[in-house]
């Protein structure tokens, strides 16, 4: 009866793969108790900063996520139907579908690039005092007023107070010195009153938190 049920009991190779994944199933688990008890032991001590704390945790289990990722083969036909989907909606000339990437409201550099990939790092350059910072936030707000994108802008130098304000002057189209010194004509303050309303409404976020490092950033993104 011993010798058959060890039998029995023999995995068989049919369900290696089953097998091998309650394997990796139960590595990440065991990983993360460790994670946990660490920072555990680290908190009860209290000799790190919290905020240091804070970024060895999230650390850790961003790396852990990653180790734990499994590539996943996908099937031919669902990624053509998709695509097939947004060449349809782009044929149609839907402005929201027009590019494949996140449009910066300039035709002819959204023409030769489609738009900015979810791939790309894009890295806009130039000397001092040439307007990156006011050509960056207009295509911010293009792709947020326009196409409906959520947008996040991050400032380690300007205030969100700053940056509200260059956004609102460029979509009231008023002088940003007569708005700073409080002389807009009467006419000028209707714009700006309905630049307020329809600046409220677009999905755009500023965060201007000094000294943030990469676990920061993405911590925030999420």
């Amino acid at each position: 009866y011993y010798i058959t049920g060890l039998v029995d009991a023999l995995p068989s190779a049919a369900n290696v793969e089953h097998y091998a994944h309650i394997v990796r199933e139960k590595y990440i688990l065991r990983e993360i108790i460790d994670t946990a008890y660490k920072l555990t032991t680290d908190a009860y001590e209290g000799e790190d900063d919290p905020n240091q704390l804070l970024d060895k945790a999230e650390h850790n289990l961003f790396d852990l996520a990653r180790r734990g990722l499994i590539p996943k083969s996908v099937a031919l036909e669902p990624i053509l139907a998709e695509a097939y989907q947004k060449l349809d909606k782009r044929q149609s000339g839907d402005k929201k579908h027009a590019y494949s990437g996140v449009p910066s409201g300039f035709k002819d550099l959204d023409d030769m690039t489609d738009g900015f990939q979810p791939s790309d790092l894009v890295i806009l350059a130039g000397r001092p005092s040439m307007g990156k910072t006011t050509l960056a936030l207009n295509m911010a707000r293009n792709a947020a007023k326009e196409y409906g994108h959520k947008v996040g802008i991050f400032s380690m130098e300007m205030s969100s107070y700053q940056i509200a304000m260059r956004l609102l002057t460029a979509e009231a189209k008023v002088d940003s010195h007569k708005m700073r010194k409080g002389t807009l004509s009467k006419s000028e303050w209707p714009r700006l009153a309905q630049a307020v309303g329809e600046l409220s409404d677009i999905p755009a976020y500023i965060d201007d938190t000094a000294s943030l490092d990469i676990l920061d950033l993405r911590s925030r993104i999420r």
